[in-house]
């Protein structure tokens, strides 16, 4: 071989999943000298050729190390020393410790390995060697500095193409959203228009007003179901659904769709509700993870001025006698509430009995509407509610709405709340 003549592999990178390079592929040489060669041979060797580091190997070719081109240089061009080590053995002056990795190595630990090094070894060949441990090649570093190169490349590229189709999706499902959430305020504003009462085709006896304020600005796990029956009964059905988001806006159609079929146990909310509750429990007994539902039933028997309500794991309804100008919770009798829907599979329900006069109001409404903090992390409550409410016992339902909602946000600091908020009220309006 001529001088400055070099014996160079191929070096072939594969851009396109270089995860799974092939080390073989990587090798720049696999010159190597024997252990016990003189270094004054090996100082000649490197004379015929330009590669900057050789292996040093024993007679079975198990690598004692690496031997440097400028290492040897500056040993032998010492003052006196040619006299003092041209004729020593290559491996008792080897000073470089070598970096050794494995055929089959993943190319990303190898990478790690390499680029871990001392700043003094950094620039040093990587030596190859077989699953028996024996000598196959040197990888030179700048090869390895350009494959970390293009696997950043690679990767940029591909964190960029999984951005897109991340964000391309999240559009998507974003459009699916708001769709939802538009069909889901339809809904609500259905169940908000109470039917004529049989006995006055000109005026209803009852008025019903709501706010629906979700958590996410889309898709909620609160809402509410009206139920016009004979007799001039009406029901309300509210629910909170565990969380918010897409999970609960299906148990939240699932309930509605249960409920419809419920229809005829409406007129009485204990048996509704136990109803409901065994078909639910089924339902979510088969989904992944805790779910339950707390809810409410409230019957309106218009011509006795009465309301029936039945309670699951909610808090009581508000009642406001107007005569008296006094919020107070609907009573329960002893045992009749019981816990959330979808819990135990077979509960009865109890229904409690309630007589409202003119002018009164029955306000129903979900956790969100108390479970809310100030900065400093006190929690609004239900007993600040109650005094909020109290405080504006003489105003229109519309305007109790529009006060609470704004006492909240001053109360939080924020003008949007964590979790989803469900607000009705109902007014007896009987016109005698």
């Amino acid at each position: 071989m001529s001088a400055n003549e070099c014996e160079t592999f191929e070096v072939s990178i594969n851009t396109e999943n270089i995860e799974t390079t092939d080390l073989l592929t990587l090798i720049g040489h696999n010159a190597s000298v024997n252990g016990d060669c003189q270094l004054e041979q090996v100082y000649e060797d490197f004379q015929h050729h330009c590669y900057e580091f050789v292996a040093v190997t024993d007679e079975n070719q198990h690598v004692l190390g690496i031997c440097s081109r400028e290492e040897v240089g500056l040993l032998l061009g010492l003052r006196f020393g040619r006299e003092l080590f041209a004729r020593k053995a290559v491996h008792e002056q080897l000073s470089r410790p070598s970096s050794q990795v494995t055929v089959g190595d993943r190319i990303t630990s190898v990478l790690d390995h390499a680029m871990s090094r001392s700043e003094q070894y950094y620039f040093d060949d990587v030596v190859l060697v077989d699953q028996s441990g024996r000598y196959v090649g040197l990888i030179p570093m700048r090869t390895l500095i350009l494959l970390q190169h293009r696997f950043l490349l690679e990767t940029i590229k591909r964190l960029e193409r999984q951005r897109r189709e991340i964000e391309e999706r999240q559009q998507e499902m974003e459009k699916d959203l708001i769709l939802a959430s538009r069909m889901q305020q339809t809904m609500l504003q259905q169940q908000s228009c109470l039917p004529q009462h049989k006995t006055t085709d000109e005026i209803r006896p009852y008025r019903l007003k709501y706010r629906y304020v979700p958590a996410t600005n889309l898709v909620s796990g609160d809402f509410f179901h009206t139920f016009a029956l004979a007799d001039g009964l009406f029901g309300v059905l509210i629910c909170d659904v565990m969380g918010h988001g897409v999970r609960s806006a299906l148990v939240t159609a699932m309930i509605r769709a249960l409920a419809e079929t419920h229809t005829r146990t409406a007129n009485d909310p204990g048996v509704f509700l136990s109803n409901l509750n065994r078909d639910l429990f089924l339902l979510l007994n088969h989904t992944d993870g805790p779910q339950f539902v707390t809810a409410q039933y409230l019957l309106l028997d218009i011509d006795n001025g009465l309301v029936h309500h039945a309670v699951a794991g909610h808090h009581p309804p508000l009642h406001l006698k107007r005569k008296e100008c006094l919020f107070t919770p609907l009573a329960s009798e002893h045992n009749s509430d019981g816990p959330p829907l979808g819990i135990i599979e077979d509960f009865s329900y109890g229904t409690n009995i309630t007589p409202v006069a003119n002018g009164d109001l029955i306000l129903l409404y979900t956790d969100g509407l108390f479970e809310v903090f100030s900065p400093e992390g006190e929690e609004y409550g239900q007993k600040r509610l109650q005094a909020a409410l109290q405080e504006r016992c003489l105003l229109t339902l519309p305007e109790i709405f529009d006060e609470i909602l704004a006492d909240l946000a001053i109360y939080t600091g924020k003008n949007s709340f964590p979790d989803d908020i469900c607000l009705i009220g109902l007014e007896v309006s009987k016109h005698t």
